[in-house]
């Protein structure tokens, strides 16, 4: 794994316990989402057949790009892994880029990707005091897109296929804003 610095904290929201995603979430379970057209339908993964070894790649290079990931854990059932949340980093810019997946098909409809989803907006704007926090998703997907506009996001663009939304931190001033 080499010495990446890991900034990630555990989160605990009401439900859920955000943890930094580690070897120990690479399971048959996690691959299986990966691989299930259902879950990854509004993906821009969707469609390739993920193997183990491109789930481990795909980690490295997220700790190598020094985004944050972690691991969805539900409390009602045991903090059992259902998800996983990445904060794609833009340092120079203070923004970050949310991105959810629940790929446990019997947490989906509870609103917990809206709770690990606040709970990471928080985290960047509390804890790191980054500008910005942006998201998109397929226009088809109507819960992600009521997911940003519960969380207050603004659209900032669209095409006929997605739509990009973005949200300022309140905790800072407009001038401190760009």
């Amino acid at each position: 794994m080499g010495k990446e610095r890991r900034i990630e904290e555990i989160i605990h929201t009401r439900h859920l316990r955000l943890v930094p995603f580690d070897q120990d979430h690479m399971t048959e379970t996690y691959l299986s989402w990966l691989n299930d057209p259902v879950t990854m339908r509004y993906s821009r993964h969707r469609g390739r057949s993920h193997t183990m070894e491109d789930a481990r790649r795909f980690f490295q290079d997220i700790l190598k790009k020094g985004h944050l990931f972690w691991a969805i854990e539900y409390k009602d059932m045991s903090f059992r892994h259902i998800g996983n949340i990445i904060a794609y980093l833009e340092q120079q810019k203070r923004s970050a880029d949310i991105s959810i997946m629940i790929g446990d098909e019997s947490a989906r409809g509870k609103g917990l990707g809206e709770e690990a989803f606040h709970a990471v907006v928080n985290f960047i704007f509390e804890k790191l005091a980054y500008k910005k926090v942006t998201a998109g998703t397929m226009l088809e997907n109507k819960a992600m897109v009521r997911l940003m506009q519960s969380l207050g996001m603004k659209e900032e663009a669209r095409d006929d296929q997605h739509v990009y939304m973005y949200k300022l931190n309140p905790g800072l001033g407009p001038s401190s804003v760009s």
